[in-house]
């Protein structure tokens, strides 16, 4: 799986000073793996313009710049005496932040050192500011636009088996900010090769929630397991390897975090707490509470898509103003009607007051089975205003000739909302529902017409 292709540089720094440094220079402009920098701006463009400055600077002699993509990392193991990352971490995939880590101490020397500045999570008993909130949101559905995200970068650096010297968390715009300065201890410690295959040789950093029911499933003989023994007998069979202090917290903090996110979205978990660090899989409670429950909420959904379906054309296009607006747009305008063509929504998401993304959003009520194709695709991105991004909001969903057009790497890409995404969000945000109990939603009975 490809990671970010990043503009680096290999900083050889002579006598007096004996150091080899590996420093990102991602931190001005990086991008998820599945698309290359920005069409204005190829990594290529980039590296040359920092060449000139690195020239200009008296350097060139000094300074290797070097593009490619990453993991992993083109150098020979035990290279290097420092790496540097300045907000590039958080742009990897969670899954492959692993890797990542584990080639930075592959290239790392023994007593070699690495400093990380990245955008974090919320320590343990403290809630997400709403700047925080939206930009999860936002990375999760419109990862094009936002492409980085909050990590537990402690809990990651420590996992991969640095050694963490300082630690220190800073604010930006109420955004949490990790500053970590982490060493590698041992000869030849960094000589370890990541696997491409987790489940046959599993990671040295992170495990990964869709392997905690296989461990549960394995080990459990379907009754609840506490974390720390789920992760004994991982580290015992060798499916988790870890030089970490707390690879169990880790896990069980992933388990938390999806738990509630699920719950959130009126979905069943695929976990369930029992209490007292207690984990078990939902599926084992066959009809009990939980099940009933799972059973009442796809029920409401169902009910909630139906609605949705049965509105005229302007009071659908109205609600979706309604959710972007509870999303965190401002100046939020539904167009004038066009007998459903180009854009019929636009707003501006403001992020911590700084960054202004103006999203142009076509809706599509349409039926079930009847998929939105690649021409409206096509049709909303010769719609987009200048420095605007796309949006198609649909109650049905998309084509896969349309999930490819959107995506077209040298293209404007257009973000995709289908009708499942848009119940789960319209849950999310209480509109057209409320809550009976913390995980039971209901309709509203005022809201949208009744199908006959």
């Amino acid at each position: 799986m490809p990671g970010v292709r990043v503009a680096a540089h290999d900083l050889e720094v002579r006598d007096p000073v004996p150091d080899a440094v590996l420093q990102d220079r991602t931190g001005e402009r990086a991008v998820r793996g599945h698309r290359d920098e920005r069409p204005d701006q190829p990594p290529e463009q980039h590296a040359e313009r920092m060449q000139r400055r690195i020239a200009d600077a008296g350097l060139a002699d000094r300074v290797q710049l070097q593009v490619g993509e990453v993991p992993p990392l083109p150098y020979d193991s035990e290279r290097f005496d420092a790496v540097s990352l300045s907000f590039t971490l958080e742009l990897f995939p969670l899954e492959v932040i692993p890797k990542v880590l584990a080639e930075i101490r592959r290239v790392l020397k023994s007593g070699g050192r690495v400093g990380v500045v990245s955008m974090a999570t919320v320590k343990p008993g403290a809630h997400d500011s709403s700047l925080e909130i939206t930009y999860k949101w936002m990375h999760r559905h419109f990862p094009h636009i936002v492409d980085c995200q909050p990590i537990a970068a402690e809990h990651l650096i420590e996992d991969s088996g640095l050694t963490i010297q300082h630690q220190e968390r800073l604010s930006l715009f109420t955004m949490p900010v990790a500053v970590v300065v982490a060493v590698i201890v041992g000869i030849g410690s960094g000589t370890e090769k990541y696997p491409d295959d987790p489940l046959s040789n599993p990671p040295r950093s992170l495990i990964y929630g869709a392997r905690y029911d296989k461990m549960l499933e394995a080990f459990g003989g379907k009754k609840p397991m506490h974390y720390k023994e789920i992760t004994e007998k991982a580290l015992q069979k060798g499916w988790l390897v870890t030089g970490g202090k707390t690879p169990e917290a880790t896990m069980y903090a992933q388990v938390i975090t999806e738990i509630k996110r699920q719950q959130k979205r009126g979905e069943r978990p695929r976990f369930v707490q029992h209490g007292r660090g207690y984990v078990g899989l939902s599926q084992w409670m066959g009809r009990g509470l939980a099940f009933q429950i799972e059973q009442d909420n796809h029920q409401v959904r169902k009910v909630l898509r139906e609605r949705l379906l049965a509105m005229k054309p302007g009071e659908f296009e109205e609600l979706i103003s309604q959710l972007l607006a509870e999303m965190g747009f401002e100046m939020v305008e539904v167009t004038k009607l066009s007998g459903d063509g180009g854009i019929d929504v636009r707003g501006t998401l403001v992020v911590g007051d700084v960054v202004r993304i103006k999203m142009a959003v076509q809706v599509k009520k349409w039926k079930l089975k009847n998929n939105i194709q690649a021409p409206v695709v096509q049709q909303v991105r010769g719609s987009l205003g200048a420095h605007e991004q796309g949006l198609i909001i649909t109650t049905s969903d998309f084509s896969p000739g349309a999930v490819k057009e959107a995506a077209q790497a040298d293209k404007t890409p257009i973000a995709l909302m289908n009708g499942e995404q848009l119940v789960m969000l319209l849950m999310e945000h209480g509109i057209g529902v409320h809550r009976s109990t913390p995980d039971l939603f209901e309709i509203d009975e005022e809201f949208g017409p009744v199908m006959k």
